[in-house]
């Protein structure tokens, strides 16, 4: 980190929201939370708080939603 600011900021310098430089893609019993949560502990990775299921749920309502 260059600059002090984390990897992964949720928020830009001009305080809108981005979209993710990672995404985390998995079948279920496969180890994704597991993987999430290790990725957690690390101080530069911001992750959110709930699984979006943005591609298998939410993807019709587009990346405005997301």
């Amino acid at each position: 980190v260059r600059d002090g600011t984390p990897i992964s900021s949720f928020f830009n310098g001009s305080g809108t929201k981005r979209l993710p430089q990672a995404i985390i893609i998995g079948v279920k019993k496969g180890g994704t939370r597991a993987l999430l949560e290790f990725l957690r502990v690390h101080p530069d990775v911001r992750a959110v708080g709930a699984e979006p299921h943005f591609f298998d749920r939410n993807y019709e309502r587009g990346l405005a939603w997301y």
